[in-house]
């Protein structure tokens, strides 16, 4: 396999773990705080629904392509889980780090440029608080679940 072809690898498997983390742990999480756990998992939902309704939009409308740029659904995805796995967790460095090192590895891989992944924080980040402020789940228990 050449590195271009591992690193592909590694970038397929990002988000299917990121959520897979997300749902073992917001489940671990019900058998303590079932309300808590609902709003976590209403959360995950939430910040997934903005990140492919952004992109039906972008599809629909082509705004990103407009100003030559493209929405990175691979990127908000993962936002979307890393920042539920960093309400869970004490793991700061380890969730940060692999968000970060997905975002190097998608440029090193020529999928996006650097202002496709600015612009996509920049617009989804908003909306994702809009649904913390909303569902307004409770660190109390989350973090004792990882």
């Amino acid at each position: 396999m050449t590195t271009y072809q591992v690193v592909d690898f590694i970038c397929d498997l990002v988000n299917p773990v990121l959520f897979v983390a997300c749902v073992l742990i917001i489940g671990k999480l019900s058998t303590k705080d079932k309300s808590n756990s609902i709003k976590l998992g209403l959360y995950l939902l939430w910040n997934l629904a903005i990140t492919y309704g952004i992109m039906f939009l972008d599809n629909t409308l082509s705004f990103f392509k407009g100003y030559g740029l493209d929405y990175s659904t691979h990127t908000a995805f993962a936002l979307s889980a890393g920042i539920v796995l960093l309400f869970l967790s004490r793991r700061l460095r380890l969730i940060v780090g692999a968000i970060v090192f997905y975002a190097i590895a998608m440029l090193y891989q020529g999928y996006h440029t650097i202002e496709d992944l600015i612009v996509t924080v920049v617009v989804v980040i908003p909306l994702f608080a809009i649904g913390f402020k909303l569902l307004r789940p409770s660190r109390e228990n989350a973090q004792t679940c990882i």
